[in-house]
């Protein structure tokens, strides 16, 4: 969790709380030093899975959410990317 919270603080982000967690990752609550607000942080783990799965989910994964757009549906701001996981802004 502590690189978690580092890589967060990185890119603009204090982690707050762990919302939820499942068998290939968490979402998180942060707040948001650009956005000036609450965001969920949807943190994938990338090493559960071979890499053809994985690359495969996440395509999959980025595609969908960056397509939606309904207004009961969480908007997703950025994805990040590092070689154990990657971060789903929402």
């Amino acid at each position: 969790m502590m690189m978690d919270k580092t890589f967060m603080e990185t890119r603009g982000y204090t982690f707050k709380a762990t919302l939820g967690e499942g068998t290939f990752g968490k979402v998180v609550k942060a707040e948001s030093i650009h956005l000036k607000k609450l965001v969920a942080i949807k943190i994938i783990g990338t090493d559960k899975s071979s890499s053809v799965k994985r690359e495969k989910f996440l395509s999959q994964e980025k595609e969908i959410i960056r397509s939606l757009k309904h207004p009961n549906i969480v908007k997703t701001y950025e994805v990040f990317e590092s070689r154990s996981k990657t971060d789903l802004l929402s």
